[in-house]
Formats: C-alpha cells, sequence, structure tokens
C-alpha cells in the first residue's frame, strides 16, 4: 500500500532472498498535529478503504481516517450501521436466569458457555450416557456476552431447534460454563426470568468524561456527548444501574440515535501530514 511506500525502509536477508520491508519503528504522534478536523458522515456500511477512496481519492489513504479519530484498531472506528446490526443480531437473545421461579437469585455465565432445555432425568447429569439433565443432540445456543452489571447475557443464534422464544419466561434449562484450567462445569435447573430481542435489551447510557449517566432524551438527533465512545459500544453499560427511568434506552434506540459521523482531515494537508511521519533510532 501506498502508506507503506511512504516509509523508510530496511534490508532483511533470509533463506528465500533478500528483501526491503519497511521500518516498523516509523510512527506518527497524533498530538503534534495541529490541521484542522471535520466530521464526515460514515458507518460501518461502508468501509474505510472505500471512505478513502472518496474522500482522499486514494484507496491507500484510509489510515488518515485512524489518525484523525486518534484510533489503533481501524474496526472500531466506524459507527454501527442500524440496519446492519439488526440484521446481524437477528435471532439473538438477552436472557437472565435465576435459581428459581421468584428470580430472587440470579445467575451469569461466562462468554462460550452452552445453554440447554433441562430434561429431569435421574442421573449424574454431567454423563455422557443414557442418563443426564439435557439431550445432547437437541437444541442449543452460546453465551457470546455477559453482563454482571444487569445479571444478564446476549445469546448466538440457536441451533438444532428452538430453546429461547421472546417474552417466555419460567423455562428450565441447564448451562455448561468453562472453568479456568480448560474443565467444564454444569449448573442444572435454572429458570428464564426474562427473554427479550437482543436489540430491545436496556442500555444505560454513560458519559465517561463527565462519569455521569446521560439522559436517553439527549441523544434523539444529535451527536452522542463529548467521550462517548459511539463506535465500539464500550461506554454504554448494559441493564438500568441506579438511575431512573429516563435514563434507560434500549439498544434500537441507540442505534437510531447516536452519531454517525467520524473525523477526517481536509484532503489538502495529507502531504503536509506525510512530511511529519518520526523513525525512532534504536542501537
Amino acid at each position: 500500500m501506498k502508506y507503506y511506500d511512504n516509509l523508510p525502509k530496511i534490508s532483511f536477508e533470509s533463506t528465500i532472498g533478500s528483501f526491503s520491508i519497511s521500518d516498523f519503528f516509523t510512527y506518527i504522534d497524533p498530538y503534534n498535529i495541529t490541521f484542522e478536523k471535520t466530521n464526515v458522515e460514515l458507518d460501518d456500511r461502508t468501509t474505510l478503504v472505500e471512505a478513502s477512496n472518496r474522500i482522499y481519492d486514494n484507496p491507500d489513504s484510509f489510515w488518515l481516517f485512524v489518525l484523525a479519530n486518534n484510533k489503533i484498531n481501524p474496526f472500531k472506528i466506524s459507527p454501527p450501521n442500524a440496519t446492519v446490526f439488526k440484521k446481524n443480531e437477528a435471532g439473538k437473545f438477552s436472557v437472565g436466569f435465576a435459581g428459581d421461579l421468584s428470580g430472587t437469585t440470579s445467575y451469569v455465565f461466562p462468554k462460550g458457555s452452552i445453554i440447554l432445555q433441562y430434561t429431569a432425568n435421574s442421573g449424574n447429569s454431567a454423563s455422557f450416557s443414557s442418563v443426564g439433565n439435557f439431550n445432547i443432540e437437541g437444541a442449543f445456543t452460546l453465551i457470546e456476552d455477559e453482563f454482571y452489571s444487569s445479571d444478564s447475557m446476549v445469546t448466538k443464534k440457536q441451533k438444532n431447534g428452538t430453546i429461547l422464544t421472546e417474552g417466555t419466561t419460567g423455562g428450565s434449562y441447564v448451562v455448561i460454563y468453562p472453568n479456568d484450567g480448560g474443565s467444564y462445569g454444569i449448573q442444572k435447573l435454572l429458570y428464564s426470568s426474562s427473554i427479550v430481542s437482543s436489540t430491545s435489551r436496556t442500555l444505560t447510557i454513560f458519559n465517561p468524561t463527565t462519569g455521569k449517566y446521560v439522559n436517553q432524551t439527549k441523544l434523539t438527533g444529535n451527536a452522542p456527548p463529548k467521550g462517548f465512545d459511539a463506535a465500539s459500544l464500550e461506554p454504554v453499560l448494559i441493564g438500568s444501574g441506579n438511575t431512573s427511568s429516563s435514563d434507560i434506552a434500549t439498544l434500537e434506540d441507540y442505534l437510531n440515535s447516536s452519531s454517525k459521523e467520524i473525523k477526517a482531515f481536509d484532503k489538502s494537508v495529507t502531504g503536509r501530514i506525510k512530511s511529519l511521519f518520526v523513525t525512532a533510532k534504536y542501537i
């Protein structure tokens, strides 16, 4: 790519020949760049390569977005496209499990845990034989993410049938979960206390800059407040927490109302930005 073509080169010798590679100790300090940035409308439905071709007339200049937004990971720059995100989330659920039908004892299991339908058979639930508390060939799903702040988990799409149905609670389940060291444990006879679609789960919007929760109405039609990372969703805490109901939105609300813009440099300054590369010298 042209980005690497502009970097200093060093020689590299190997058993299959001689190569010229880019110097890995070349960098740009973003805090030394004083050029003005602008906002461009973009979400993850468009790749940074496509956006670079549109804005800079060069698909290889996508690294300018990384620099302008002060990000290391280019896949966390673009805000999520609501339509694409909801399509990818279809069939996933946000679930809560409890140890009794009253829902007083909640359980949260780590990513990679397996959820199966509970079967009231006698015998060892861990047995790989004709006895046990689940059908080894039956329907199942995996836990994709866990949120201890709200005692909830997000699942992947179900396989081999249906064990979770939105709005239906009180079902009985078994969860096989990974332990430290590579072994697995089994928690049997859990009850579903809540089952909603992944995009309908509630969010408490949190601004890490101010350390305060953000009222949902402040998101409508406006960009998220300064310090709010719309691309990664990381500052969004799942669940209601200790806030009032006005601070709660659904994930779908958030996707529809959050900003769909990223930072970019003006095309006229790209040449001067390239002159700011620094190559560290190590002996």
